[in-house]
């Protein structure tokens, strides 16, 4: 298919790709703003839906604070009262004094006073819905309206236990209080311990009741969206305050179909988007500082999807207009542009058979004026740059050469001397004449007459002098064979290619094994190149080390390293080809390959 495409691509006119690309562009251009525009106008509403529901929640969690409160200070204010104080001494008293058994505490004669004493304070005013006093967990007083025998089966001990140990007002779950009349209620408990002012002893406990309406009348005055839905739950999730009364008792999970892990992620997130029925909403959480109590908020985003259907609509009408716009301009450009061009293409493609002398007329077009005249002009330069890159590549031919011997004679020559006069000083005569001899032939075949192109023959004897010298130095350290067969003597190559790759081997493969290494070098006739290969069991070097050696724009420190092997590599790439040149493989502390691949070319002459 890709490559349909492209040939398809490659057979169009100049007019059709610039009508396709526009087409393309602007389709393109439309559908991402389309997108960025739909996921951030989506994104700004939820943003938006999600701080006015923190907004909301805050304010709730304040009033709810303010009514926990102002409810907790009645209780204070009923738990100190003087005449409560008194009364609740005195019935202390007498269960001290034995007057009355615990299980019998005779309390009708003090229920007017106590009625009289907490009546001016929780006025028909005021949250509380009604009273209770206890003493040694038994009810001890009770507002007339109240069942007091369901009293004592909601008020467990553990309550009352920890409203004596806190010694502060403590809160109930949510309950359901009988009335006389046969009516339940729903309401909360506050505990608060009575303790004597003048004694510093704990004589009762005051527990007031606050009906769960005047929780759920916060969620009323603060609701926006008569559609949402607010709820004060516990952190298992039961719900002890909402709006509607049929939900209270009922766990949040199934009132609002989600599941426990949603609920889990809602505790830990405060906020989370979730989708049920084909429609969205945004659940919210405010945790209640003073009590293990959660305010969550259930919104619908339905208007969300309103508004991004809206803005969709709206991209998908300028979208189609920009196209149409799009179609006519591209038209016109084509029709106006394309066609000097289109001429001037044929120009190129005569030019691209060979016909090098071709001109092209100068348009009357400004622009395409500058691009006749400047193909013209660079035809020009073309002829002229031809004769002279033929030279140059000659030059740099001899140059690479060059550069090489005067790297490698005198610090090569100054080194076989130093070992002639230490073989002197030796007495070691015949060997300093038989390493003058090799010395000699060595340059004399070297320098080849002035000749770039010798025979593989006379390159394996080259390299077999300067090895010869090169043993007898570091005879300590290493030692050599070539295995090149004769059948491929008589072949050219460019001279001094080896002697580089074997420098290379000695100074930084085999001089610093430690140990004796051996320098092989191998050559064979394969699928009509000429293959020379040198290698040695040295130091060896990382992969990305053998790959900088051959960089064509390396480092200063690796240039210094590999100067030869880059100038043998381009020498033979200049001369044959990309196709030849040179190939390293090694392995770090093991081996190090430099593998020669030239043509397979008799030798002329």
């Amino acid at each position: 298919m890709r490559k349909w495409l492209q040939s398809f691509y490659y057979i169009l006119t100049l007019r059709d790709k610039i009508l396709i690309l526009f087409i393309l562009i602007i389709v393109s251009v439309l559908t991402v703003l389309g997108y960025l525009a739909t996921n951030i106008s989506s994104g700004i509403i939820i943003d938006k839906t999600e701080k006015s529901a923190g907004r909301e929640l805050e304010l709730i969690d304040s009033n709810l604070y303010t009514l926990m409160s102002s409810i907790e200070d009645y209780s204070k204010v009923v738990a100190t009262n003087n005449r409560v104080q008194s009364l609740l001494r005195t019935l202390t008293d007498k269960i001290a004094a034995d007057e009355q058994s615990d299980g019998q505490i005779d309390v009708i004669s003090m229920r007017p006073e106590m009625y009289g004493a907490v009546a001016h304070i929780i006025s028909p005013n005021t949250p509380v819905f009604a009273v209770s006093v206890f003493l040694n967990n038994q009810v001890v007083y009770s507002d007339s309206m109240i069942d007091q025998s369901s009293i004592r089966s909601m008020i467990g001990e553990e309550f009352l236990a920890s409203a004596q140990q806190l010694q502060k007002p403590v809160w109930s779950d949510l309950m359901r209080l009988k009335l006389n009349d046969g009516r339940y209620e729903h309401v909360f408990a506050v505990a608060k311990l009575v303790i004597d002012l003048n004694k510093g002893d704990n004589i009762g406990i005051v527990i007031l009741f606050i009906g769960e309406q005047q929780m759920s009348r916060i969620f009323s005055a603060n609701k926006g969206d008569q559609t949402n839905k607010r709820y004060i739950v516990r952190n298992d999730g039961q719900i002890i305050s909402a709006e509607d009364s049929s939900e209270l008792n009922q766990n949040l999970m199934e009132a609002i179909q989600i599941e426990d892990w949603q609920f889990n992620r809602l505790l830990m997130d405060k906020k989370m988007v979730m989708n049920r029925g084909g429609n969205s909403y945004l659940l919210s959480l405010q945790k209640v500082d003073t009590i293990d109590w959660n305010i969550v908020s259930f919104e619908s985003m339905e208007e969300i999807r309103r508004d991004n259907a809206k803005i969709q609509r709206f991209i998908l009408i300028i979208g189609a207009f920009c196209l149409l716009f799009a179609l006519v301009s591209s038209y016109y450009i084509s029709n106006t542009v394309t066609r000097p061009i289109q001429k001037l293409a044929r120009i190129m493609i005569q030019v691209r058979r060979g016909e090098m002398n071709i001109r092209a007329d100068h348009a009357n077009n400004r622009e395409i004026g500058l691009l006749t005249h400047g193909f013209n002009s660079l035809m020009n330069r073309v002829e002229q740059l031809l004769e002279d890159n033929v030279n140059e590549q000659k030059l740099k031919q001899e140059y690479e050469l060059k550069l090489i011997q005067s790297q490698m004679n005198p610090h090569f020559l100054y080194n076989s001397l130093e070992t002639i006069i230490s073989l002197n000083k030796l007495e070691r005569y015949d060997e300093a004449i038989q390493v003058t001899r090799t010395l000699a032939d060595f340059y004399r075949r070297s320098l080849s007459r002035g000749k770039d192109i010798i025979t593989v023959g006379e390159e394996v004897r080259i390299i077999h002098n300067y090895l010869k010298i090169q043993n007898l130095r570091y005879s300590n350290y290493m030692e050599f064979s070539i295995d090149i067969p004769e059948e491929i003597h008589e072949y050219a190559m460019p001279k001094l290619t080896l002697q580089p790759l074997v420098e290379n081997s000695i100074y930084h493969g085999l001089k610093f094994k430690g140990n004796k290494g051996k320098l092989e070098i191998h050559g064979c006739l394969q699928q009509g190149c000429i293959i020379l290969t040198v290698c040695d069991n040295g130091v060896g070097m990382s992969e990305e080390k053998a790959a900088a050696l051959m960089q064509q724009h390396p480092t200063r420190k690796s240039s210094q390293d590999s100067f030869g092997l880059r100038s043998v590599d381009r020498r033979i790439k200049l001369m044959y080809g990309n196709d030849y040149g040179l190939h390293i493989t090694s392995e770090l502390g093991l081996y190090t390959r430099v593998t020669v691949t030239i043509p397979a070319l008799m030798m002329e002459g």
